[in-house]
């Protein structure tokens, strides 16, 4: 019996053409009217990134003995301040990258800060902490050095006014906390909390203001019969007030709002508030019955009195103290949903509260040379351009649908991006791209399959349901590796790397929905109207004579050539690193590495004015003089520390520690011919010794997520393909790795940190690229698996392989020729961006398909020849086999042959 129709064709056809039709017109639309204005705001300056490096000096904690003494490691420092800084914009920040590039000296790196006041803004971020300051309805400090200012008994010889305050500095009026004392707290579903961890001084002081505050408050309600209890309970002097950076708070009002500012009564409460006032407006009826209540809201608009008063509250009416027996804590509530996040106040508290301080080293700008800083949509562009022409070209209509569709992906990734205000700088750029790339594959994994069904004999609807199969589930596989690899990059929190794992997981996400499920769905669609039953050519393109051509390559007997030719490809790079090495006149420049890696000496050369920086006269003379001390391998060179003014940074960078008497040759040099009028400058040169510790470390942790990735996936590989795929999971990321370290000491690039992101997508490709092959041999195999004990012959095992190789050659000569224009585009077009990690990602995809072609299909092969002869042995020594069970004989009971 015929089955009916749901659906008829036309209307098919009508409902993928409106389909179509809406990914293109809100592409379009969207990227006109929204995309294109808000990726505009981050394009309008040539400034590329702001470099600051930053001196640790930790605090002398003898002088606070009310403070429990600890120590800190450079790490531990950097860490906090990693956690201070990149919360500010909230946990997707990529706005930053802070490492560790000497003993006690913090690089920090900006991409979002491109004017001279942003920038200062940031350096003053670091050099002020900023404090958590408890005060009282006046404005006053309540603790001073650890100790609670009592209200009813105060100590004359304490200073506590907010002049004394601002005098004295803040971290004078500390509560006595525990190392790390700040969490944010988020037990039985609560947010909005902060869990602040007290020493016994602390505790015993904090506890001793709250009754105080309970006590004064109770006594009012008691003789105080005029006002209410609303009255009494939200008045000011009843309250105490939790403040993040007071300081700057009173600086901002006095210099930015005077006249507001003495409105308020020159008190910081009050100017916090709309109306310069903290009283609630409280409406009365003529028997004094309470009507109406108006609390104070918070400025938002001229300043954002949020970002700096986090929480008012009466002790009498507010549970404060942590309740649990064995925690001297209290809870800092954040009322302030427009205001600071949770994990940034906690953050800030533990980078005010360690023994330690910042203080600026150097800082300057690097430019690029356009004021065009969107240039990786240009590359784009180009990709984009690739990917759609040979789309449309082999896969003819699924192709156009497949572009659409990518298009579309597109639009949402980037829209994405932007409305979770990730900045997007180079990192985010280029695994953007990257991300497109492996989206593009996943789309083709579905429409290679069409090619194969096509060329055995089957009609448009059979390949195209046999192709949706194959390729949905084989994507999923692909997902799966995938997330295991952006979950990892996120999580273990290195360097830039979080932004590039965040990246790869919202390209997964929005490539697996749209790239892969709605065009699958489309083409489902499409392929039901029946209208290509019998017109496979408009679905793909296939030339007898380039399928001719393919026929006849046999890569597999050549294959023992091929592994020669690698070991010899490796060989080079030794020929190479000694005649780098004898060019540049030194083993240690063999190697191109970076500053840091190269453990060199950098010196800051400053003057002991405010800004210490030089006039660009100044430097041109001081350039010509150490050129003519002839210094072999120290390379002086100055930055731009500031856009509007004639000021640079002079420095110098050495790969051995420089001789004090060039460097005293140089300060008389200053003194005697370049100091105005003949003063001399009080010359500050700072020696900083660069050491290769924090890179290793991040190093070591880039290798734990692609080694604990790689474990992973090779697990779930072992239970999908079987245990080959496992190992030649690991043979194929270990001989593209090596391949692209070669091209890089070949190609004389940098090391530098910029590796650490090219591993991260390369193993990402890796395990794409390895999944998808596993899936291709797996069902090789399966064509044949007739009964459990079948055993393939060598020659057919060889067959086998040598048609893979043919039927991947398309796809690895593609990525081929992918990695040439992506390493020629993004290399041309994004100058500001790390060339080390452009170059190894594009050899590590140029590797990984020359091993796919010529090296990894013999090892497969004899593997597979060892899993069946290993086999045969075992069902010729009945390995399986059981012993048969005998019945054990009983007289009296079962001795029936007896």
């Amino acid at each position: 019996m015929k089955k009916t129709k749901i659906l008829n064709n036309k209307f098919r056809w009508v409902i993928s053409i409106f389909l179509i039709l809406i990914l293109l017109i809100v592409t379009i639309l969207g990227s006109i009217f929204y995309l294109f204005p808000q990726l505009k705001k981050q394009s309008n300056s040539n400034v590329t990134s702001a470099k600051i490096g930053l001196k640790i000096e930790r605090e002398n904690q003898k002088e606070n003995s009310y403070k429990k003494s600890y120590g800190l490691s450079d790490q531990e420092i950097l860490n906090l301040t990693k956690n201070y800084i990149g919360n500010q914009n909230g946990v997707l920040s990529t706005s930053y990258d802070i490492n560790l590039v000497s003993k006690n000296l913090i690089s920090a790196t900006s991409y979002q800060d491109k004017t001279d006041k942003d920038v200062n803004n940031l350096i003053s971020n670091f050099v002020n902490k900023p404090y958590l300051t408890v005060t009282d309805g006046g404005g006053n400090p309540l603790f001073y050095k650890g100790e609670y200012v009592s209200r009813f008994y105060p100590n004359p010889d304490v200073p506590r006014t907010l002049k004394d305050f601002l005098k004295n500095g803040p971290q004078n009026y500390n509560i006595s906390v525990e190392k790390n004392p700040a969490t944010t707290y988020n037990k039985f579903g609560a947010r909005q909390k902060i869990q602040v961890k007290l020493d016994e001084y602390g505790w015993d002081s904090f506890v001793q203001m709250i009754n105080e505050y309970r006590l004064a408050t109770s006594w009012s309600l008691q003789r105080n019969r005029k006002a209410s209890r609303e009255e009494i309970i939200n008045n000011p002097g009843n309250k105490i007030y939790f403040w993040m950076n007071l300081a700057e708070f009173v600086h901002r009002a006095k210099t930015e709002f005077p006249d507001e500012w003495k409105a308020a009564g020159e008190n910081p409460i009050n100017f916090a508030y709309v109306g310069n006032s903290a009283l609630p407006e409280i409406k009365k009826d003529k028997k004094g019955n309470i009507i109406d209540i108006k609390y104070p809201v918070l400025k938002s608009k001229e300043i954002n009195a949020r970002k700096y008063l986090i929480s008012a509250v009466n002790p009498a009416t507010s549970r404060i103290l942590s309740t649990e027996k064995n925690e001297s804590s209290f809870y800092l509530a954040n009322e302030n949903l427009e205001g600071l996040s949770d994990e940034y106040i906690a953050a800030a508290i533990n980078y005010s509260y360690a023994p330690f301080k910042l203080t600026k080293t150097y800082n300057y700008f690097l430019t690029g040379s356009s004021t065009n800083q969107n240039r990786y949509l240009a590359v784009l562009a180009i990709l984009f351009s690739l990917f759609a022409v040979f789309l449309i070209a082999k896969y003819r209509l699924y192709g156009i649908v497949s572009s659409i569709c990518l298009a579309f992906m597109i639009f949402v990734f980037l829209s994405i991006i932007t409305s979770f205000n990730i900045y997007i700088t180079g990192a985010v750029a280029f695994t953007f791209l990257v991300s497109t790339f492996l989206t593009f594959l996943m789309i083709w994994q579905i429409l290679r399959r069409l090619d194969k069904e096509v060329n055995s004999g089957s009609n448009g609807i059979k390949a195209t349901n046999k192709s949706l199969r194959f390729g949905i589930i084989s994507t999923l596989d692909i997902a799966f590796a995938l997330i295991v690899v952006s979950i990892f990059t996120i999580f273990i929190k290195t360097s830039y790397l979080n932004a590039m794992g965040i990246m790869l997981f919202i390209g997964l996400v929005s490539g697996l929905i749209i790239g892969v499920l709605v065009n699958a769905l489309i083409m489902w669609n499409l392929i039901k109207t029946e209208t290509f039953d019998k017109r496979t050519n408009w679905i793909v393109w296939n030339s007898k004579r380039a399928n001719s051509l393919i026929a006849k390559i046999d890569l597999i007997s050549k294959s023992k050539y091929f592994s020669i030719g690698f070991a010899i490809f490796v060989i080079l790079t030794i020929v190479f690193y000694g005649i780098y090495s004898g060019v540049f006149g030194s083993t240690k420049l063999g190697i191109n590495a970076s500053e840091t890696l190269a453990n060199n000496y950098l010196y800051s050369i400053q003057k002991s004015s405010i800004n210490g920086d030089w006039n660009k006269t100044e430097v041109d003379q001081i350039i010509k003089y150490w050129k003519e001390l002839n210094i072999s391998n120290a390379n002086i060179f100055f930055e731009k520390s500031s856009l509007t003014n004639d000021s640079y940074n002079l420095l110098i960078s050495s790969a051995d520690k420089i001789d004090s008497t060039k460097l005293e040759a140089l300060k008389t040099f200053i003194n005697t011919k370049i100091s105005a009028i003949g003063n001399e400058f009080d010359l500050n040169i700072h020696e900083i010794s660069l050491n290769a510790n924090g890179e290793l470390i991040n190093f070591g942790f880039t290798i734990l997520i692609i080694v604990v990735s790689l474990i992973i996936c090779g697990i779930y590989s072992i239970i999908r393909f079987g245990l080959i795929a496992f190992f030649v999971m690991w043979i194929n990321e270990i001989l593209a790795v090596i391949s692209s370290i070669v091209w890089l000491i070949i190609c004389h690039g940098q090391f530098n940190n910029g590796i650490l992101g090219a591993l991260i997508l390369s193993t990402a490709f890796s395990v794409v690229d390895s999944i998808s092959n596993s899936q291709t041999i797996k069902e090789e195999f399966g064509n044949n698996l007739n009964t459990k004990n079948y055993i393939f012959e060598n020659d057919q095992i060889n067959n086998i392989f040598k048609k893979y190789v043919k039927e991947s050659l398309n796809k690895n000569i593609f990525n081929i020729f992918f990695a040439i224009i992506f390493v020629a585009s993004t290399y041309t077009l994004m100058t500001g961006f790390n060339a080390t990690t452009i170059l190894v990602t594009s050899m590590f995809i140029i590797s990984n398909s020359f091993i796919n072609l010529f090296i990894l299909p013999n090892i497969w092969r004899l593997m597979y020849i060892k899993r069946y002869s290993i086999k045969q042995k075992r069902i010729e020594t009945k390995y399986w086999e059981t012993e048969k069970i005998s019945e054990q004989t009983f007289v009296g009971i079962n001795d029936f042959n007896i």
